[in-house]
């Protein structure tokens, strides 16, 4: 019996985009895609969380310790698919802005498109999460 080889899952979105993104609740988020790495299983890319203009989201960093509860970073994550039917269709993407990107670091966390959705749903529902604009806020 002839072993079929694993079916090559691609990035829907590409580095430097800003995409609107429909949520299975019907919410809306916004992802800014920071790159789009190359594997021998296709490609993925890796996404901040973002508001409409363009702000990171924050989530609280997992780690040991009580100082970590109270700090965040940016929820930034690689999502990597293994199924090629959990991946959005174009119809929930939409592309709002495109940008020049340069080098980017590997995230610390990794996720599928579908554990994205639930995240996106917990930070948009987490009023600690939201982007702050701090002093534009004030002065701007």
């Amino acid at each position: 019996m002839k072993v079929k080889p694993p079916t090559k899952i691609f990035s829907p979105v590409e580095a430097g985009q800003t995409v609107e993104w429909r949520l299975p609740d019907g919410r809306t988020a916004f992802l800014k895609v920071l790159a789009v790495k190359a594997w021998r299983q296709g490609s993925y890319p890796i996404l901040e969380i973002v508001d409409s203009r363009g702000l990171t989201y924050m989530q609280k960093q997992h780690s040991l310790g009580r100082t970590a509860a109270r700090t965040r970073e940016p929820a930034r994550f690689a999502v990597i698919e293994g199924r090629r039917t959990h991946v959005p269709k174009q119809d929930e993407l939409r592309v709002v802005k495109e940008d020049r990107v340069g080098q980017v670091e590997d995230p610390r966390h990794f996720t599928s498109w579908r554990g994205l959705a639930i995240i996106c749903q917990g930070l948009l529902d987490d009023p600690d999460a939201s982007p702050k604009d701090g002093w534009r806020r004030l002065f701007g």
